[in-house]
């Protein structure tokens, strides 16, 4: 049951850096690149906090069901892709033309989610860690008591993630930075989502 403090609080997400690996950009414009993601969606606002040097975003949603509609917002897109992909492994074709391992060792960047409604968060992220899995992403998220960790082991990897895979040219986007990793059939399948 959820206490009556956080029935009465907007969901809110605040997302700070943890860590980040030299880069041409710095801590500010790798969360500029977060906002530039969600700031065209209606009715959220998004606030700076910390201090410069370690600067940190909050995003409040207007309301629960509202929250939980942002983090389903995909899933129709990734539901037909879905199809795509285990039509093509039902066949035994390969997915992606190489596989790099992924190194834990090595991570370009950590942000840190903190959240007072973690459940639309969660089920986003187990659905969209499926397909990072097969498309050979290198991120991966960890829940933590207040929120979720989310590791990025390469600045492409973060920006393909952050790319809007709701608009056509997101998708277009994200294909052509996959080309050479995915099989060109699959990537072929894959733009029919945009037609």
């Amino acid at each position: 049951m959820k206490s009556t403090e956080s029935i009465i609080c907007k969901p809110f997400v605040e997302i700070s850096i943890i860590s980040k690996q030299e880069s041409p950009q710095n801590e500010r414009e790798i969360l500029m690149l977060l906002i530039e993601r969600i700031s065209s969606i209606e009715e959220i606002s998004i606030e700076w906090f910390g201090s410069h040097e370690n600067p940190s975003i909050k995003v409040t949603f207007p309301s629960y069901d509202y929250f939980h509609m942002f983090y389903r917002r995909d899933f129709k897109i990734l539901e037909r892709a879905a199809k795509i992909l285990q039509s093509n492994m039902s066949k035994n074709r390969s997915i992606l033309q190489s596989k790099e391992d992924m190194c834990k060792d090595n991570i370009f960047l950590i942000l840190r989610y903190r959240t007072n409604f973690k459940k639309p968060m969660r089920e986003s992220y187990r659905y969209k860690q499926w397909f990072s899995d097969k498309l050979g992403e290198k991120v991966w998220t960890e829940e933590i008591e207040d929120g979720f960790l989310h590791f990025y082991q390469t600045l492409n990897d973060f920006q393909r993630v952050i790319l809007d895979l709701t608009e056509p040219s997101g998708i277009q986007e994200y294909i052509c930075m996959k080309e050479g990793i995915l099989d060109n059939k699959i990537c072929q399948q894959l733009l029919t989502l945009v037609s």
